[in-house]
C-alpha cells in the first residue's frame, strides 16, 4: 500500500448497513423474502442514495455496505434502479460469515486495486465478515462490519480485540489518506481508541445515534480517518424513520420485525463522511 505522494481531493463517502440484503434464491434468506421485495429495497437503498445529492450537489463518490449477501443483490441495485444512470460499479468478496453476509463498495470513476482481509487469531481464520480494503490513487477505503459482542462471553471479547488490532495494523503500512468506516457493533470506548491508536475518530456533526437499542441511541456505525480530514453525519431522513411505540420518539424503520414485513430499509441510519485532504 505505498505511493509517491499525495494528491489534493476532497469527496463524499457513505456507509450504511442495510440489514440483511438477500438474494431470495439464497440459502441465508428466510422464506418469506422474495424478488419483489428484495426490488423494493434496492429501490430505497437507491432512492436515499441519490437524495443526498440535494445537499452535496452530486452523488456520493463511494457508498460502503454491509450486511450484502452476494453480486447478484448488487447488480440489482447497480443496474436495475435509478443508480444505472450515474456509472456506479461495486466490489464485493464472499467471506466465510455464517450468514453469508458481507461487506462490498459501490464507486464511480476509476476502479480501485481491492482485497479481501480475513480475520486470523491463534493462527484460525475466523468465520466472520473480512474487512474489504481498496485502495485508489488518491485515497485508501477500510470497509468493516465488526463481530458482535453479543451475550459478552470471552470469546467474543476475542474476536472484536482482533478486528481492532486488524484494523490498526492495515491502518499504519497505509501511506497516504485513508477512511476506514463501518459497523463496529460497539460505541467508542478507551479499548477501541488505544487498539486503533493510528486513527482518528470523526465525531458526527448534528444528530448523533445511528441505531436504537432498547430506547437508546447507539453510534456504532463509525468512521475513522487517517493523513487527511473529515466530518461525519447521521443520514436520519423522514423515509428511514418510524415512531418508537414501545420507548417513544422515532427509530428506523427496518424491513422485518421477526417474520412480519414493514416493508422498510433497516435498522440501521446512513452515515455521510465528507472528506479533505492535501
Amino acid at each position: 500500500m505505498k505511493r509517491t505522494m499525495i494528491l489534493l481531493f476532497s469527496a463524499v463517502a457513505v456507509f450504511w448497513n442495510v440489514e440483511n440484503y438477500f438474494d431470495p434464491r439464497s440459502a441465508s434468506a428466510p422464506q418469506y423474502w422474495t424478488r419483489s421485495r428484495m426490488m423494493t429495497k434496492a429501490r430505497a437503498i437507491s432512492k436515499v442514495v441519490l437524495s443526498l445529492a440535494d445537499s452535496t450537489g452530486t452523488p456520493p463518490d463511494y457508498v460502503a455496505l454491509a450486511e450484502v449477501d452476494n453480486d447478484y443483490v448488487l447488480k440489482q441495485l447497480v443496474y436495475q434502479t435509478a443508480l444505472r444512470s450515474y456509472g456506479y460499479r461495486y466490489v464485493h468478496f464472499d467471506s466465510r460469515d455464517h450468514r453469508g453476509i458481507d461487506c462490498a463498495l459501490l464507486y464511480r470513476g476509476e476502479r480501485p486495486r481491492s482485497r479481501a482481509v480475513p480475520l486470523v487469531m491463534d493462527a484460525d481464520t475466523l468465520a466472520t465478515r473480512d474487512i474489504l480494503l481498496c485502495e485508489f490513487d488518491s485515497l485508501t477505503l477500510m470497509i468493516c462490519h465488526l463481530p458482535s459482542k453479543r451475550g459478552g462471553s470471552q470469546e467474543a471479547a476475542r474476536r472484536r480485540v482482533c478486528a481492532l488490532r486488524t484494523i490498526d495494523s492495515l491502518a499504519r503500512i497505509c501511506q497516504g489518506p485513508l477512511v476506514v468506516m463501518g459497523d463496529f457493533n460497539d460505541t467508542r470506548s478507551a479499548l477501541s481508541d488505544s487498539l486503533m491508536a493510528s486513527l482518528v475518530e470523526l465525531q458526527p456533526r448534528g444528530f448523533a445515534g445511528t441505531i436504537k437499542f432498547e430506547g437508546q441511541w447507539e453510534q456504532i456505525d463509525r468512521c475513522l480517518v487517517k493523513d487527511m480530514d473529515g466530518t461525519l453525519e447521521v443520514c436520519n431522513l423522514d423515509i428511514l424513520t418510524t415512531e418508537d411505540k414501545n420507548y417513544g420518539g422515532v427509530k428506523p424503520l427496518r424491513t422485518f420485525s421477526g417474520p412480519r414485513y414493514l416493508g422498510g430499509v433497516s435498522d440501521h441510519y446512513p452515515i455521510v463522511i465528507h472528506c479533505k485532504a492535501g
